[in-house]
């Protein structure tokens, strides 16, 4: 059974869970170098599934054999409907009824879950000054992932992480200082940087996941409250294989 496109408040408790120019950058087949800066800021397609905390929950669960019980199904059910967990269990009744469907719809949505799904996951990176003498930006470069599930959640780890085992290997963004110059113009100190992954199932824990970098793909929009929304499908400029 496949299940329904999250809700925004599942997503928000999860969550807290490139021929014929210079640069030769490809995306979705066509080249995006000549237009950079005047098309990348367009929405796109997201290529591979959006990272929330419940992907690494739940693969944990699967690869240790655990059984849902009803702490796990509390906090799905805190997934689905957020605060309003606290009202509800002043019925026990009708919170019981709601635990049980919880319980159900979780074990259904394990069972969909493919454990080598790859991943992508979007954060702002400070730019740091243009180096003219090797043409590049020094960027900086998150070295994993850390999720809260918040105060609510009972029956899973709280706080989780997830480790980039090959994170010395994020290149600093290199481009021609025309390149350069209108992107810090346009964005400012600030872009958007793509993270690309796959979980590893070997040596893992409740709390941490060790992961492997496949790409970084680079997205000339400015972070800010507005964009932020949006920044898993906007179009990289430039994208490359780790």
């Amino acid at each position: 059974m496949r299940l329904n496109k999250p809700s925004p408040v599942v997503i928000l408790f999860f969550a807290l869970f490139l021929n014929g120019c210079a640069e030769k950058v490809y995306y979705n087949g066509s080249c995006v170098t000549c237009g950079l800066l005047a098309s990348s800021d367009q929405k796109a397609e997201v290529n591979y599934k959006v990272f929330y905390r419940s992907d690494q929950v739940m693969q944990y669960i699967l690869l240790n054999n655990i059984a849902i019980n009803d702490l796990h199904a509390h906090d799905y059910l805190v997934g689905q409907i957020g605060n309003r967990i606290t009202s509800l269990q002043k019925n026990e009744f009708q919170y019981n009824r709601e635990l049980v469907k919880a319980k159900k719809n979780y074990v259904e949505a394990l069972s969909d879950h493919q454990l080598d799904t790859i991943y992508q996951y979007t954060a702002p990176e400070k730019l740091g000054k243009y180096d003219f003498a090797k043409s590049l930006f020094q960027i900086g470069k998150s070295k994993g992932i850390k999720s809260d599930g918040g105060n609510l959640v009972i029956g899973h780890p709280r706080t989780t992480f997830v480790t980039f085992i090959n994170a010395e290997r994020i290149p600093d963004l290199d481009l021609n200082p025309s390149e350069a110059e209108k992107l810090r113009t346009k964005v400012g100190r600030h872009i958007y940087v793509r993270y690309v992954f796959k979980l590893l199932n070997e040596n893992n824990t409740a709390t941490n996941f060790d992961a492997e970098l496949i790409e970084i793909h680079y997205i000339d929009v400015g972070p800010n409250i507005n964009t932020q929304k949006q920044k898993e499908a906007y179009r990289p400029f430039k994208k490359v294989v780790i």
